[in-house]
């Protein structure tokens, strides 16, 4: 914290309403931010931020050069401890440039409403064509750059509209300026009088802006003194903020750090910062509990408002390990998760606001994952089983990207037969229930997916019936063995080929003779008793006959 000759004593007297007295406080001391919120234009700044750091008791701020060239970053931080509670107060903050250029631009807003963004800044171009003091309008929800800053509804006090020269709104910059040092600068609102009242009926407060630095012996004004009359509406005291103002003015050159701010003080009527409603955010895609087979990539976009205030950041967080996926200061906040390995993970989306208050979304389920696999090994598909009976469930599973936990026997769908919670998962099911039974095999992995084996149909008949026993009978007399008879004679098989004729016969049936005969009255036995036998018929025609005897 830089000290000046000059001081403020801190505000102590409270009235019963809660306004404090009419004195002189400091809001912000340059060593902290904790009590500072953060209010910008995000009209064509692509990804470009402004950030504030306390460094050496002040404050240092400064403008990413993400997304250049982009528009400048006007940007005011304002206390959410104290605010005006009337429409005449008097607002100042020290700022001194990093280095003395026309792009570190920095000073003091009041009349600010956060709501409507627009406010009055008086600020500092330390050096280049452009250098001066400035009294502008701000408006952080334009949607081009020129109206970002403008003299919009600011007035001289003849009622003219003010003009970009050193008569009205602006200021050259004073000799004895120096911009090694801080330098105050001070605007302090008014009610307007009655003849400025005549010249611009619609006033709503004359605005005075000084800039102040020390010489070393004291602190005193340097340059002339602003004044303008604004038709800006008068912020309510809900909406109504004082703050430090500060940009990086250069879309030729890359952001980079623009200074410091410090001592931001107040003189008038304050009270304590109405309540701040949260912000709010949602995660609306991709769908909950959504699988993907790894490596994932999953797009996701995120809701965020403030109903009272603006979005300053949201966050994308593992909600597990509270690792920060990605930090999206700009709408639309959408961000790709790629290469996502497998398991099963839940984000949260967390939102800022520009009071510094947090909200949490809901959290979204998501799980990278390749489903277990299940076949049925036995039994067999249609197989018949007869009771009593054990029928043997077993099933090849297999899980590419983690462990099976367990394997659920169903039969018809729905009947659980066994849960089995061990490798091999299989189970003996004894006696089942009679009738057809479709056998299915459901599987888990350790990531909570499961797959369903496809259907086999078994049969499972009743236990044959019991049958009655027999009466023994009684025992016969052993039978005297019969005498043996006469043997029985094979057929004989003739066939001819070639003019042969082949005669054969069974060769199990016994000993016998071949006998050969003319007449059928006188047999002669063959000589040769080959089986088969071969004979030649010769030119004769007489008949020959053949038959087999028993060989005594």
């Amino acid at each position: 914290m830089r000290i000046f000759l000059r001081s403020f004593q801190i505000l102590s007297v409270l009235t019963l309403s809660g306004v404090m007295a009419t004195q002189a406080a400091v809001l912000n001391d340059g060593t902290t931010t904790d009590n500072l919120a953060r209010l910008r234009n995000a009209s064509g700044n692509d990804s470009a931020f402004t950030a504030a750091t306390v460094t050496d008791g002040a404050i240092t701020v400064s403008q990413s050069p993400q997304g250049f060239p982009f528009i400048p970053l006007r940007t005011a931080w304002y206390s959410t401890s104290q605010v005006p509670s009337d429409g005449e107060y008097s607002v100042s903050a020290d700022f001194t440039p990093a280095t003395d250029s026309d792009e570190r631009r920095g000073g003091v807003i009041g009349w600010l409403d956060k709501t409507s963004a627009t406010g009055i800044a008086l600020h500092i171009r330390p050096a280049g064509f452009s250098s001066g003091v400035r009294l502008n309008t701000v408006n952080f929800l334009a949607e081009t750059s020129n109206d970002n800053e403008s003299l919009a509804q600011l007035f001289n006090l003849d009622g003219t509209a003010a003009t970009p020269d050193n008569e009205s709104a602006f200021m050259a910059l004073p000799e004895e300026y120096d911009p090694s040092q801080p330098a105050t600068f001070e605007l302090s609102f008014a009610a307007p009088s009655d003849a400025e009242m005549a010249d611009l009926a619609d006033a709503t407060a004359k605005v005075t802006a000084r800039l102040l630095q020390s010489d070393g012996t004291e602190v005193r004004a340097i340059g002339r003194t602003i004044e303008l009359l604004t038709t800006l509406p008068a912020p309510a005291p809900a909406t109504h903020r004082v703050g430090y103002f500060a940009y990086w003015g250069s879309i030729f050159f890359g952001g980079d750090t623009i200074g410091s701010l410090d001592n931001l003080s107040v003189e008038g009527n304050f009270q304590d910062t109405p309540p701040n409603l949260l912000p709010t955010a949602s995660l609306s895609t991709p769908s909950q509990d959504v699988v993907q087979r790894p490596p994932a990539n999953f797009n996701l976009d995120i809701v965020a408002a403030d109903e009272d205030g603006s979005v300053e950041l949201v966050e994308l967080i593992l909600q597990e390990t509270g690792e920060v996926l990605a930090e999206l200061s700009e709408a639309p906040y959408t961000f790709t998760w790629a290469d996502v390995p497998s398991g099963n993970y839940d984000l949260i989306a967390r939102v800022t606001d520009n009071c510094g208050a947090t909200a949490d979304s809901e959290p979204l389920s998501l799980s990278v994952n390749i489903p277990p696999r299940v076949v049925i090994t036995s039994p067999a598909a249609n197989a018949d089983f007869q009771l009593p009976a054990t029928v043997a469930l077993t099933a090849n599973v297999s899980d590419l990207d983690g462990q099976i936990t367990s394997l659920t026997w169903l039969s018809n769908g729905s009947d659980e037969i066994a849960k089995v919670d061990a490798a091999p998962f299989s189970f003996d099911w004894v006696n089942p229930p009679v009738g057809t039974h479709i056998l299915t095999a459901t599987v888990f992995d350790n990531l909570g997916a499961s797959t369903d084996s496809r259907a086999i149909t078994i049969t499972v008949n009743e236990a044959p019936e019991p049958t009655e026993p027999t009466e023994p009978t009684e025992p016969t007399e052993p039978t005297e063995p019969a005498e043996p008879g006469e043997p029985t004679i094979p057929v004989l098989s003739i066939s001819v080929t070639g003019g042969v004729v082949s005669i054969s016969w069974p060769t199990d049936s016994g000993e016998f003779v071949l006998e050969s005969s003319d007449d059928l009255v006188t047999w002669t036995a063959v000589a040769e008793q080959a089986n088969p036998f071969e004979a030649s018929p010769g030119t004769t025609s007489a008949n020959r006959f053949y038959r087999l005897q028993p060989a005594n």
